[in-house]
């Protein structure tokens, strides 16, 4: 290798490293990820106020940059070039990413509250994939990716985005695809989870979809979103809300105050027409049951999905193997398996939605 005389290259082991290198390297980047500093050379700093004497202590910070460097994952001989049949755009990552998401399946039981949703990855550097997206405040350009996380906090199955080129066809859409194959390839499909989404995956089709596969929906819905009650536009006074009923759908309209020129739209499986009192500020106020459960649970998966926890968070106890059957069986209750999500093949889909209207 051509390199300055005083490069670090130059001590980089002739016979290469050993395995308890490449381990203590693995645990110092999941630390990394737990404990977050400004910069990178932070982690090694001396500063009283700052420091962390771990990293430092674990290995030398030449050592950690060489093979930082030097670490390649994949075979480069048997890689696919781009432009060739059967190229992967992940193909220098695929080893790990599959690696992540099977052991997520296999060891770890979700909570029956889930949720699919889209983040950022925040990098700059010179990536084809780079996305931009102005609506991601904590990282605008990056790696998108879609991810399924449960109201633990944990990342369940992760699918990177490396353009429309290798994105997933369906005659439904984008959302329905994505959806769809995450859910298939999670194992969560048929054992009766809840599924959480914004206005962007929620639409009818993937409603009765997943109630064919016994699984619930609930999540905010575009106006203009097909299938949808006719009169789903009409004005409502402030803390009216409006259900319409089709089959096992429940579409939501709700005005909670004055100042909300348009009303929230909601599409859900799981709930029924019921409205339920809490007092906010010495006031008394009815909300749709859905409304409040699903902004609730809402808050809890998105903070999951920008956070994406992969290893457990700060002051939480490691996660075991029993300790995951344990949790997994109080929630559960008496009885095997996830309570089962009602299921659409019982009746048929009505062809029209029935109404009605309640006022504060």
């Amino acid at each position: 290798m051509d390199s300055h005389p005083e490069s670090r290259y130059h001590n980089w082991p002739a016979d290469g490293i050993e395995m308890s290198d490449l381990l203590k390297y693995t645990g110092l980047l999941l630390n990394m990820g737990l404990v977050p500093k400004k910069k990178k050379s932070d982690f090694r700093s001396t500063r009283r106020p700052i420091a962390t004497p771990f990293f430092g202590e674990t290995m030398t910070s030449n050592m950690f940059a060489l093979i930082d460097r030097m670490l390649h994952i994949s075979n480069i001989e048997e890689e696919i070039r781009r432009g060739q049949e059967g190229f992967d755009p992940w193909v220098k990552i695929r080893l790990v990413l599959d690696k992540v998401n099977s052991s997520a399946t296999r060891f770890y039981i979700p909570s029956q509250n889930v949720s699919i949703d889209e983040s950022m990855i925040g990098m700059k550097n010179r990536c084809v994939y780079i996305q931009f997206m102005p609506n991601k405040r904590h990282a605008r350009f990056g790696i998108r990716k879609f991810e399924v996380c449960d109201s633990n906090g944990y990342v369940v199955q992760v699918r990177l985005y490396a353009g429309k080129d290798f994105d997933i066809h369906h005659g439904e859409g984008q959302a329905f695809g994505v959806v769809k194959e995450l859910m298939t390839v999670s194992q969560l499909l048929n054992k009766g989870y809840h599924l959480h989404t914004d206005n962007f995956y929620t639409k009818p089709a993937l409603a009765e979809y997943l109630l064919q596969h016994k699984t619930m929906l609930t999540g905010t819905v575009r106006v203009n979103s097909k299938n949808l009650p006719k009169d789903r536009s009409v004005r409502l006074a402030a803390g009216e809300s409006k259900f319409w009923r089709k089959g096992e759908m429940l579409c939501v309209s709700l005005r909670e105050k004055k100042s909300q020129t348009k009303p929230v739209l909601v599409l859900t499986t799981a709930h029924n027409a019921e409205v339920e009192e809490r007092e906010i500020r010495d006031k008394i106020k009815k909300n749709p049951t859905c409304i409040y459960h699903k902004t609730h649970t809402w808050a809890e998966l998105t903070s999951a999905i920008n956070k994406s926890v992969i290893t457990p968070q700060k002051g939480r106890p490691a996660v075991t193997g029993a300790r995951i059957r344990k949790q997994a069986k109080e929630e559960r209750g008496p009885g095997s398996g996830v309570p089962a999500a009602k299921s659409a093949a019982t009746q048929p889909v009505p062809r029209s939605w029935s109404t009605s209207q309640i006022k504060d």
